[in-house]
Parts: structure tokens; C-alpha cells; sequence
């Protein structure tokens, strides 16, 4: 179940982001997070059963979130730099991701301390993913895209009322080569 999860994540993030280099290292990414996960849940003496195999399918939806905000938020950027793309990335989107991560925590804490086993066994389940979807995105996947993330190849100079007309006529085409 979770090798799906990641393979459908890998189709999300690759028309999100039109790029397989961002691709490949959001999946790893991905992967990562959800090693953290399971690392955890059996160093806190739980058993792998029925009920953690099937949070784990469940909550590998949720550790692509951050990545492929990020990701797309990166490569949307018209910056010729590796780095000046990742500072737009985290500009534009790191504050939403950060409380999207900090309310997303606050419900997971809310339905973990519910009394029902299963309830409560999801709420930490999901509160482990999210902290360490949002601590790996941020801290391995960015800085990783400032250093060998993809570099736009030329970039195309328009007057301004020369890029509306650009962008009308064709709205999928980057500017950014």
C-alpha cells in the first residue's frame, strides 16, 4: 500500500513539477520521512499490525504535501539561481506550508489523545508524519534543491505587455527554459 502511495505521489509530482530531477528527489524525500515514521512507531515498542499498516497507507498522501508545494513553488520561480529559487520557494509558500504544518500538528495532538486505540494510534501516526514531512522538506529537500536542483537553461526577456500576450497565447509553456 505505501509503495503505491509513493508511486501515485510520483506521478503528482512530476505534472506538478514537470521535472523528473525535482521528482526523483521528492520521492526520496518522501521515502525518508516515512522511514522516520515507521522508525519511531517500532522504537516505541509498537507491533506493525493491521491498524498501523493501514495509517501508514493512509498518511503517505499526507508527507507529499509539503514536497510538492515546495517543489512546484521552486520550480515556478523565475530566478536564474539554484538558490535564489529556493529562497523564492520558501518566500512565497514557506510560511503557509509552516502553518499548514502547525495546524495540521494541532489536530493530530487533539485526535491522539482521544481514548480509542485506533483513534488515538492514527493521531500520533499523523502527527509523526507531519512533523517529519515538514522537517525533511525543509531541511534535506531544500537545501538539497539549492545545490543540485535543476537551473533554468536560458531566460527569456519580454516587455511586459509582450508576456501577457505570452502567456495567453500559451499558458503551459514556461518562460523559464
Amino acid at each position: 500500500g505505501v509503495a503505491i502511495g509513493v508511486a501515485i505521489a510520483f506521478v503528482v509530482i512530476l505534472v506538478a513539477t514537470r521535472n523528473l530531477i525535482v521528482t526523483a528527489l521528492c520521492v526520496v524525500t518522501i521515502s525518508c520521512s516515512l522511514v522516520c515514521v515507521m522508525g519511531a512507531i517500532v522504537a516505541g515498542g509498537w507491533q506493525l499490525g493491521s491498524a498501523e499498516a493501514l495509517s501508514m497507507m493512509i498518511l503517505t498522501g499526507f508527507a507529499v504535501d509539503y514536497v510538492v508545494h515546495l517543489a512546484h513553488a521552486y520550480m515556478q520561480s523565475f530566478a536564474i539561481s539554484r538558490l535564489e529559487r529556493t529562497h523564492d520557494a520558501l518566500k512565497e509558500l514557506g510560511i503557509s506550508v509552516f502553518w499548514g504544518m502547525l495546524t495540521s500538528s494541532i489536530s493530530a495532538a487533539v485526535l491522539a489523545s482521544l481514548q480509542l486505540q485506533f483513534f488515538a494510534k492514527f493521531g500520533i501516526f499523523f502527527l509523526l508524519t507531519i512533523v517529519f514531512a515538514y522537517l525533511w522538506t525543509v531541511l534535506f529537500l531544500m537545501p538539497l534543491l539549492a545545490t543540485v536542483g535543476p537551473q533554468p537553461q536560458r531566460l527569456q526577456t519580454q516587455p511586459a505587455a509582450g508576456l501577457a500576450a505570452g502567456l495567453a497565447a500559451e499558458p503551459d509553456k514556461p518562460i523559464v527554459g
